[in-house]
């Protein structure tokens, strides 16, 4: 983001948390060491923000600049949540463990705030990786004790698979829960059947992924031949 960017998006913050009644002028004004009229015709779009200013009325704000690159006006409350980074990628050729980090990536707080111990990790090429996915991509992921331990169906998951954790499709069969690659030419999944008590389970599916760098907002849509389909 260029700098001229980053100064209307930190004017747009302040207009919106005066607007919502989160701060007045005055105040911002006054932590900022910047005169209230001055502010004023800053927010009303008569003046410009110098870059002096600007670090001010950021520090009045109480946001770091990841804050506003993530910010938009949907956002309950503005900011960010250090989120740890798996240390290996996850997928073949890796030896990926949950609990290794190898340092944080600022994500929005509306994004991870009913999320259980969030976690982020980059993808490794993989052939049976979800068409959804592309190797490298960021994931967010969910631990939620009770969803791996009932796991609803319909999306990706983090597994452990004999060479390590995968990426997955997860869907509850007519057989119990079942696990499906993607196949490398495309058509019908590949379903087998994963442990069905719950420590079984507890040790296989690790993680739900809730979001990707690009984006992911809806369910997959399936390939032919859902674990349902079959016995």
């Amino acid at each position: 983001m260029r700098c001229e960017a980053l100064l209307r998006q930190i004017v747009t913050i302040a207009r919106h948390y005066v607007h919502s009644g989160r701060a007045t002028e005055r105040r911002l004004a006054k932590v900022a060491g910047i005169s209230q009229p001055h502010l004023h015709n800053v927010l009303k779009g008569i003046r410009q923000l110098s870059p002096e200013s600007a670090d001010k009325l950021l520090i009045a704000l109480d946001l770091t600049v990841p804050d506003i690159l993530w910010w938009n006006p949907g956002d309950a409350e503005p900011g960010t949540r250090s989120i740890p980074l798996l240390r290996d990628r996850v997928g073949p050729g890796s030896h990926a463990d949950l609990g290794l980090h190898r340092g944080y990536l600022a994500l929005p707080k509306s994004m991870a705030a009913h999320l259980t111990e969030p976690l982020a990790a980059r993808l490794a090429p993989d052939p049976g990786l979800p068409g959804l996915f592309r190797a490298n991509d960021l994931v967010l992921l969910d631990q939620n004790p009770d969803h791996l331990l009932n796991p609803p169906g319909g999306w990706c998951w983090i597994i452990a698979d004999t060479g390590g954790l995968r990426v997955r499709y997860l869907e509850l069969g007519k057989a119990g829960l079942m696990s499906a690659v993607e196949p490398p030419s495309g058509g019908v999944l590949e379903w087998k059947r994963l442990g069905t008590g719950p420590q079984n389970l507890r040790e296989l599916v690790r993680a739900r992924i809730v979001w990707n760098g690009r984006e992911l907002e809806s369910a997959p849509n399936w390939p032919a031949g859902t674990a349902g389909d079959g016995d």
